[in-house]
């Protein structure tokens, strides 16, 4: 999942660059914000999303949705505040309120979206469908993890 983590990243950079004007470093750091923000708990209650709430994270749950075909929507509002960026992540359809109000600036960003595509071309790249194994090659050896 390692290299999945690298590509969103660098999609969601280049994105925010392009979309909002804004430069690597800055796209950067709205990226790792990115990556730490988490669902909020009710909405993994009421969404019906066990595996996540038992510990799992927001890009576990988009690689678990491609491999058992469950499609699964996961967005966020970002938004800029004093020197950081504000991430409110949420889950299912877009209209949740973000918890830093309407009144503040911010742009909606598909985060399943971005995720799940690098992690379709990772599973390519491997040579991995979606008929085997995830460890398995191709050729039929398995992978090592590290």
């Amino acid at each position: 999942m390692f290299s999945v983590i690298i590509i969103f990243k660098a999609r969601l950079i280049l994105e925010l660059g392009n979309t909002l004007g804004l430069g690597p470093s800055e796209s950067s750091l709205a990226s790792d914000e990115a990556l730490r923000t988490e669902i909020p708990p009710l909405e993994l209650e009421e969404g019906n999303v066990a595996e996540i709430a038992a510990g799992r994270n927001w890009m576990w749950a988009c690689a678990r949705s491609v491999e058992t075909k469950q499609p699964i929507n996961i967005y966020a509002y970002a938004a800029r505040s004093a020197d950081r960026w504000l991430f409110d992540m949420h889950l299912g359809e877009k209209g949740a309120i973000p918890c830093f109000g309407l009144q503040v600036p911010h742009v909606y960003v598909p985060i399943s979206k971005i995720f799940i595509s690098g992690y379709i071309e990772c599973k390519k790249i491997l040579g991995v469908t979606g008929a085997q194994d995830p460890r398995t090659h191709k050729s039929g050896r398995t992978m090592r993890s590290h």
